[in-house]
């Protein structure tokens, strides 16, 4: 029930950002409100680790530096969220973003990459992923 719930609640706050990120960039620009966003993320995630008394930096050096990568994802994410809504509106841009993380989801548990375990994928989740691309294409019209 957490996951479910902390599932939900992230869509929430990724429609809310990708949409207040869209107003930003129009005053500010696109990779600029990315980089407010990573900033204000920033702060806020350090705070809330000092609230949580969770602040342990020292654990960063146990951290392979391929992985320190993630943020600059983020920028990319952004910048791309923005500009989805900015052309297709908040609907279809959060669909196909959807579309998009699914699709690389399961390539990525089917084929076991990245240290995933490997995951049988069968015509149930072929079928789901068709009710998804299904889903977009009628979203789009």
């Amino acid at each position: 029930m957490k996951g479910l719930l902390a599932a939900l609640a992230a869509g929430f706050f990724i429609t809310l950002q990708g949409v207040a990120n869209t107003s930003i960039s129009g005053a500010i620009g696109t990779w600029q409100a990315a980089a407010l966003t990573q900033l204000t993320g920033f702060i806020g995630a350090v705070l809330l680790a000092l609230l949580m008394k969770d602040l342990k930096p020292r654990r960063l050096l146990e951290i392979k530096p391929i992985y320190g990568i993630g943020g600059a994802f983020a920028a990319i994410i952004i910048f791309g969220t923005v500009t989805a809504i900015q052309h297709v509106g908040v609907t279809l841009a959060t669909s196909l973003t959807l579309l998009g993380q699914l699709g690389l989801t399961f390539l990525i548990e089917w084929k076991g990459w990245l240290g995933v375990p490997k995951t049988k994928m069968g015509p149930a989740q072929v079928a789901g992923m068709a009710m998804m691309v299904a889903g977009v294409i009628l979203l789009s019209l």
